[in-house]
C-alpha cells in the first residue's frame, strides 16, 4: 500500500523520439512560467500544459480553480532501445503540497500514536465522552483520503492522455 502520492509509469511505443516529442507539442500548451509553486498558463484551447525538450518532458493538467494544488506533475524521459521508444514517467504533487500534507499529518499521528501511549490505560474506557479520541483517526484517515483521491483521479485521466499521444 502506497502512503504518498507518488506513481511511476514505464511503457513502449513504436514511435521514435522525435515522433512522440512532435506529437506532445502539437497538444500541450507552453507554459508562461512553471515551477513547483504555481503554472500559469496561456488561454487556448489546451487541457495540458508544459515544458518539452527533445528527450524529455515535464507536463500537468490545467489549473482549474477548484482543484489547483491537488493537481500532478508527470516528468517523462524518452529513450530508445532496440528501435523502440520507451516512456518512463513519473507523477507526483507539487512541493508546497507534500509539505502542507506533513505539516498537517504530523500532529495527527502525534495523537493518534503517541499519545495513548502516555496516557494510562484505564483513561480508554469506550464511554460517550471519550469517544472523542477517535476524532482525530478519523482525520488522519481523511487526510489520506483528501491527497490520494483527487492525485489517483488525475494520474490516471493524464496517463489515458499520453497513452492516446504516443499510439
Amino acid at each position: 500500500m502506497k502512503y504518498l502520492p507518488y506513481n511511476y509509469y514505464e511503457f513502449e511505443s513504436n514511435l521514435t523520439p522525435r515522433e512522440i516529442k512532435d506529437r506532445l507539442v502539437k497538444s500541450v500548451s507552453e507554459v508562461v512560467k512553471f515551477s513547483n509553486l504555481s503554472v500559469f498558463q496561456n488561454d487556448d484551447d489546451y487541457f495540458f500544459q508544459g515544458i518539452i525538450k527533445s528527450d524529455s518532458f515535464i507536463i500537468c493538467r490545467k489549473i482549474d480553480r477548484r482543484k489547483d494544488s491537488f493537481r500532478a506533475i508527470f516528468s517523462g524521459k524518452i529513450e530508445t532501445k532496440n528501435n523502440k521508444s520507451i516512456i518512463k514517467i513519473k507523477a507526483r504533487l507539487k512541493w508546497p503540497v507534500y509539505i502542507f500534507m506533513f505539516i498537517y499529518t504530523i500532529p495527527l499521528v502525534f495523537v493518534c500514536f503517541v499519545l495513548p501511549l502516555k496516557l494510562p490505560f484505564d483513561e480508554f474506557k469506550f464511554e460517550t465522552k471519550n469517544f472523542m479520541i477517535l476524532i482525530p483517526y478519523a482525520m488522519l484517515f481523511f487526510s489520506y483520503l483528501l491527497f490520494n483521491i483527487p492525485f489517483q483521479e488525475d494520474s490516471k485521466n493524464t496517463m489515458e492522455f499520453i497513452k492516446n499521444i504516443i499510439r
